[in-house]
């Protein structure tokens, strides 16, 4: 099992996967495709810089800009 070690101030952030596959990262209601009212973009980064075999995490970085 993996043991992530969630970013200071981040604690509360939550994880599940999404209907692409990808680890999704946020708070508040997750929708019944796994994507979060309040993406954590903090949260995917450093789950990607941990476990780069994972691929990338939602939110992706090219949606950084609109959350």
């Amino acid at each position: 099992m993996k043991k992530f070690i969630r970013p200071l101030g981040h604690e509360k952030c939550k994880v599940t996967s999404n209907i692409a596959e990808a680890v999704s990262f946020g708070s508040g209601r997750c929708d019944e495709y796994g994507f979060w009212e309040k993406p954590c973009s903090v949260c995917a980064r450093a789950w990607e810089a941990q476990f780069p075999e994972d691929g990338e995490c939602w939110p992706f970085k090219k949606d950084i800009d609109i959350h």
